[in-house]
């Protein structure tokens, strides 16, 4: 009778922890929608202030097109919600995957949705990738180094997991992409005519011949052949030479006879 009225006792217990647990579950706002084959995941908001949006996109894809929070819905700080989420076919169909080996040991699923949270107070986001639906049942969203993140057991291991280093991974990869668009967009451009540059340039082969009578010529007049000026011819002046004497000469004539 005795042991009959313990186990009433127990069995009294769990039931009331179990109806609590459901009562508490229940009072927990929903956001999406609950449906067959969708997820259904606890979070709770450990970042220390408001989200206003949480969205997904699949992993590979760039917009981030399931908006699951209503315009107008609220996470509060440490407030906790039941978050539901019915993937795409396709998607639902990759997250089946088969059975490892044993010595393997068990192998969490692959990742199908990267997620995205906004905050309420300057409308500011954060992305948090490879969110893990097949692997848990619930997760905290923290915020912590500047970093946003979310921490959880994993349903195949057993392990306490988070996505820390991802988040790291990801700013670090965002903030190379802008060093570098930005030292692309401050570099000289480069000048036309240059062996080594490249960029639009025109080429205009645009120059006169002047000789200016020297071997190096000038440049920058255009050639003119020099006009040709016929020197002028001087005859010279005949002077008689003066004769007579011994001084010899040309033979005069003297009393029309010949003087020797």
């Amino acid at each position: 009778m005795k042991k009959t009225w313990i186990a009433a006792l127990i069995l009294g217990a769990a039931l009331a922890m179990g109806t609590t647990a459901f009562a508490e579950e229940a009072a927990l706002k929903t956001i999406g929608t609950e449906a067959e084959g969708a997820y259904k995941v606890q979070i709770k908001n450990g970042t220390g202030r408001e989200l206003s949006g949480f969205e997904l996109r699949k992993i590979g894809t760039q917009e981030f097109d399931k908006k699951l929070m209503a315009d107008g819905d609220v996470i509060a700080p440490d407030e906790e919600v039941i978050l539901y989420f019915t993937p795409d076919a396709d998607a639902a169909a990759a997250a089946q995957t088969e059975e490892t080996a044993e010595a393997e040991g068990p192998k969490a699923p692959t990742p199908l949705y990267d997620a995205r949270v906004t905050f309420k107070d300057d409308n500011s986001t954060a992305e948090i990738p490879n969110f893990p639906f097949e692997d848990m049942e619930g997760c905290e969203i923290k915020y912590e180094d500047g970093l946003v993140f979310i921490a959880y057991k994993s349903l195949t291991t057993g392990e306490e997991l988070d996505t820390k280093e991802e988040a790291r991974a990801l700013i670090e990869a965002v903030l190379a992409a802008m060093k570098a668009a930005e030292e692309a967009a401050a570099a000289p451009a480069q000048s036309g005519g240059s062996s080594s540059g490249g960029g639009d340039y025109s080429y205009s082969e645009d120059y006169s011949y002047s000789d200016s009578g020297s071997s190096s010529g000038g440049g920058g007049s255009s050639y003119s052949e020099p006009a040709y000026e016929e020197p002028a011819y001087e005859e010279p002046a005949y002077e008689e030479p003066s004769g007579g004497g011994d001084s010899g000469g040309d033979p005069g004539c003297l009393d029309e006879g010949l003087v020797f």
